[in-house]
């Protein structure tokens, strides 16, 4: 099970995509006020993550699915030319490439371009958080279902996924956040990746989590 930004990547892939929109399409930095005061009741705690994205989600609004597509394409592209945790890249194929493993996305950022990180590296499957399109396949900024994070990542693969087949036991997940700590929960060998001072806590206290010894992609 495999987290995305700050993870796989050293970005935030969907800070990344709305900049590149923006700098393409300059008319739309209109919806920039109203991200910055989503941004900050959030951080006051007065909105939850789910206003937050909404919110950012309106820089796109309207756009077509087949720009959405491509828009998305290039930067997924410049972020593995540019951002790409290659070492931890490494290390998943040599679990992935021995066939007993498959590898899960579980990501909170919008399926719409996630999706085509899971194409490139070639995962079973593709779990993130989906994004509506009106009948005529243009971007609503909501998000159909629930923000796919922490415990609803959870939810999400046991809604799609039949995870009884699987040894979790033996199974990893890798993400940067303790806001993860749900699906560090399902498996035997969870593994901190760059870990925000949360998660470093919590692991230095958890033995499961020092199955590869320093909390560093590069070490396991």
């Amino acid at each position: 099970m495999l987290d995305i930004d700050q993870t796989l990547f050293f970005c935030d892939t969907f800070v990344e995509l709305m900049k590149h929109y923006i700098l393409a399409n300059p008319s739309r930095m209109i919806a920039l006020p109203g991200l910055c005061i989503g941004a900050a009741f959030y951080f006051a705690g007065l909105a939850g993550d789910t206003e937050l994205k909404q919110k950012a989600l309106e820089i796109f609004s309207g756009e077509s699915r087949e720009n959405i597509a491509r828009i998305s394409s290039f930067v997924v592209d410049r972020a593995f030319r540019e951002k790409l945790n290659a070492p931890l890249l490494e290390n998943i194929k040599k679990l992935t490439t021995t066939g007993f493993y498959d590898l899960i996305i579980v990501s909170a950022s919008p399926s719409f371009y996630i999706e085509r990180v899971g194409e490139i590296i070639h995962a079973h499957k593709t779990i993130a958080t989906i994004v509506g399109f009106d009948p005529e396949g243009r971007l609503v900024p909501k998000i159909v279902g629930r923000n796919c994070k922490s415990e609803e990542k959870v939810e999400r693969l046991k809604k799609e996924m039949d995870l009884t087949s699987y040894n979790l036991d033996d199974s990893y997940a890798f993400s940067d956040s303790v806001t993860d700590k749900p699906i560090f929960d399902l498996v035997g060998h969870p593994v901190a990746v760059n870990p925000d001072r949360k998660l470093l806590a919590l692991a230095a206290k958890d033995a499961r989590y020092n199955h590869f010894g320093k909390f560093n992609s590069r070490n396991f």
